[in-house]
């Protein structure tokens, strides 16, 4: 598989541009790296894939765990998994990194000032916990109001996602064909940057700067404070691992639920 073919291949899956240039950026280094030491890319060893990454990539997870993905598709035909031999370092905490229900208050209200495209796109980010590229492709057909439910393609996990159509939403993308948010240029919609930008202006209006990851964040955490029930909040998020769900969102303990939680030791002072 040349270059070439490879970014056709990530664009085809639905990848945002930013992931295609990471990616890419990845398999470039791969190849630059087995020019230099006389193996084929396409057929290099998995022994030989450690010592390139253990010489070439940045020992962190964030990165080690990209690299892994962008080279586990070009050698998706393999079956040694070559990938694999990409070590990663132990995760880091996860830490919550949304907003307060406040400021979650204020950027919806800021998105309905806003109006416009960039006001829905902001509303559906946090009302579906959607990332920005699964936005981005949203269609009026996914919003079916008989049924009651909105569906969405997610371009990272290949697969359809349902939730509960929340009449908010149904409201706020009225009626039409084809993609919510079509593109420029003969693009069919917009780019997942594009969603980004969108959020960051209505987001100043709220006086907040918040990213669409942010927001999703918020979505969850609002789910998990709401329900108490981690499993509702990882199908709402779409979490294949519920441990994901359990990392990322129930270590974030809302105020109310924490002045709550004092209360009962409060409640020895009276004893």
């Amino acid at each position: 598989m040349t270059l070439s073919d490879y970014i056709d291949l990530l664009r085809g899956r639905g990848l945002s541009d930013r992931t295609v240039q990471i990616y890419t950026g990845y398999l470039r280094r791969l190849m630059g790296w087995c020019t230099e030491h006389g193996h084929d890319p396409a057929t290099v060893p998995a022994h030989e894939v450690r010592t390139f990454a253990d010489t070439q990539l940045p020992l962190s997870w964030a990165s080690r765990k990209a690299a892994r993905s962008a080279l586990a598709l070009y050698w998706e035909s393999r079956h040694d998994r070559p990938w694999e031999a990409l070590r990663l370092p132990a995760k880091p905490k996860a830490r919550y990194r949304g907003l307060t229900v406040d400021e979650a208050h204020q950027l919806i209200r800021a998105a309905t000032m806003h109006g416009g495209r960039p006001g829905l796109a902001v509303k559906l980010l946090m009302l579906t916990g959607a990332r920005a590229a699964e936005v981005a492709q949203m269609t009026y057909e996914g919003a079916d109001r008989h049924a009651g439910i909105l569906s969405w393609w997610r371009p990272k996990t290949q697969d359809w996602h349902v939730i509960p159509l929340l009449p908010a939403l149904s409201e706020a993308i009225g009626e039409g064909a084809g993609y919510l948010f079509a593109g420029d240029g003969g693009r069919p919609y917009v780019t997942a940057q594009t969603i980004n930008a969108w959020c960051h202006r209505v987001a100043g209006l709220a006086g907040l700067d918040v990213t669409p990851q942010q927001i999703r964040a918020t979505a969850g955490m609002l789910v998990v404070t709401a329900t108490e029930d981690v499993q509702a909040a990882a199908a709402v998020l779409g979490h294949s691992d519920l441990n994901t769900t359990i990392r990322h969102y129930t270590t974030q303990v809302s105020s109310e639920r924490l002045s709550k939680a004092m209360g009962g030791l409060a409640a020895l002072d009276d004893a």
